[in-house]
């Protein structure tokens, strides 16, 4: 349910010329939201910029320069806007008046501080948050949303080449996982998961400070279990059709809508998963 309130900003978002701000934890992906918002925009063929707000401190003259000769007819993603300092966020409102609103250029930002709370303290100036912060899109941390963990990892063992060592990720990993805070969150999930399919120690290895991070889940894989990543995945994937349901009242369409699927596709799951009946 989290996420598909994202979907629905990023969807708002796409099909209007407003500008954007996507907000989140580090390692929330703000940037794949904000490509995301392109790509499914009408500026999609225009290239897409990132521009680190962070680094315009360092040479803020030269930088900006070449960021106003090339901010015609481009989708330009902000970076952090709250790390530049008040100079540097001076000529970056200048460029932005020049180009921006122009020639199909689009804007949307990323941070993970809340901007209001910078331009009370005068950290951040206030016609620059306006300029920016038009719609708002929030991505909660993965701490907030754990349901999504079974599914993310599916995604990721795919994206990653290893779809067929589904049986490494047993019931206890994915335990493991749902358990631990993702301080990281997505980001560090996915790197997580690599390290353990690639690098994880040779039984009875004591292990170094390199793989000292990965020790939480580098044990329980340890002890595999050929079917539990089936029935685990079958149990969160009952937990989220009986959240969809309870919170619409077991209004069959309306949870299928808020999981994304259609109704025939539901009611086939719904059977599998023993839903058939309100319990």
């Amino acid at each position: 349910p989290a996420m598909q309130a994202v979907y629905e900003g990023i969807l708002r978002a796409a099909a209007s010329d407003a500008a954007v701000l996507v907000t989140g934890e580090p390692g929330t992906e703000r940037q794949r939201a904000a490509r995301t918002v392109h790509d499914l925009s009408d500026c999609r063929q225009a290239p897409f910029r990132v521009v680190e707000c962070g680094g315009l401190n360092r040479e803020p003259h030269v930088a900006l320069s070449g960021l106003a000769e090339a901010v015609q007819g481009r989708t330009l993603f902000l970076d952090e806007p709250g790390r530049a300092d008040l100079e540097a966020q001076r000529r970056l409102l200048q460029v932005l008046e020049g180009g921006a609103g122009k020639a199909g250029v689009r804007l949307i930002a990323g941070g993970r501080r809340d901007l209001a709370a910078l331009v009370e303290n005068g950290a951040m100036r206030r016609d620059l948050f306006y300029r920016i912060q038009t719609l708002t899109i929030h991505l909660p941390p993965l701490r907030e949303r754990r349901e999504d963990i079974p599914l993310l990892v599916d995604h990721f063992l795919q994206e990653l080449g290893n779809a067929g060592d589904r049986s490494l990720v047993t019931g206890d990993v994915l335990g493991e996982m749902m358990r631990r805070e993702w301080p990281g969150n997505v980001r560090e999930l996915k790197q997580e998961l690599q390290r353990f399919l690639h690098d994880r120690p040779e039984p009875g290895l004591v292990e170094g400070p390199s793989t000292t991070a990965a020790e939480p889940l580098a044990r329980v894989l340890d002890e595999q279990r050929g079917d539990a990543y089936r029935v685990a995945m079958a149990h969160f994937e009952k937990s989220l059709f009986i959240k969809a349901l309870e919170r619409h009242c077991w209004h069959r369409a309306d949870a299928a809508r808020t999981l994304g699927l259609p109704l025939r596709t539901f009611y086939r799951k719904m059977n599998r998963l023993g839903l058939g009946r309100r319990k």
